[in-house]
């Protein structure tokens, strides 16, 4: 049996660029759509070498930081004071 964590955030905590790029699958991590509210993210095999976004790089190291195997970015999810939010 295999058990993975899932950190939730809001979607919020990714600019509209990053989103538009999530959408696109193009953001150097394996990304899963959530239906129209927001993304599941492979937390595990990223390189902050590659060319993501500031912004999703934070997100990734806190989903790190905290034991987590994914990122999920949900339009319902909380927000979290040690990052920044965007409005869009």
């Amino acid at each position: 049996m295999e058990i993975y964590k899932m950190l939730v955030l809001s979607t919020s905590h990714v600019s509209k660029e990053t989103a538009k790029l999530l959408d696109r699958d193009n953001v150097g991590v394996v990304v899963y759509p959530k239906s129209e509210y927001g993304w599941f993210i492979v937390a595990t095999d990223w390189d902050e070498h590659e060319n993501i976004p500031d912004d999703l790089q934070k997100c990734l190291e806190l989903t790190e930081q905290l034991g987590c195997d994914w990122l999920c970015l949900d339009c319902d999810g909380k927000c979290v004071p040690e990052l920044l939010t965007y409005k869009w």
